[in-house]
C-alpha cells in the first residue's frame, strides 16, 4: 500500500524524482522503475476518485455522523 508520496519532475538534465513520506522521514526514489511504479499509482488516483456529486454526499453524510 502506498502512502503519500510527491511525483517530481524536473527539468533536463535532471530525472523525474518521487519524494515518499513515512512518520519519520522521507527520501527520494530516482531509479527509473521505481519512478514508473509510483507515476503509475499516481495517474490511478483520478480513476479511483469518487464523482463531484458523490463525495459531496459523502463528505455530508460523514459530517452529519451518518458514515463512520
Amino acid at each position: 500500500m502506498l502512502g503519500l508520496f510527491e511525483v517530481v519532475g524536473l527539468s533536463r538534465p535532471w530525472p523525474t524524482v518521487v519524494f515518499p513520506e513515512n512518520p519519520r522521514d522521507g527520501y527520494l526514489v530516482e531509479a527509473d522503475d521505481d519512478v514508473k511504479v509510483f507515476e503509475t499509482a499516481f495517474d490511478r488516483v483520478p480513476a479511483a476518485a469518487l464523482s463531484v456529486d458523490d463525495s459531496r454526499e459523502t463528505t455530508g453524510k460523514t459530517m452529519e455522523g451518518s458514515i463512520p
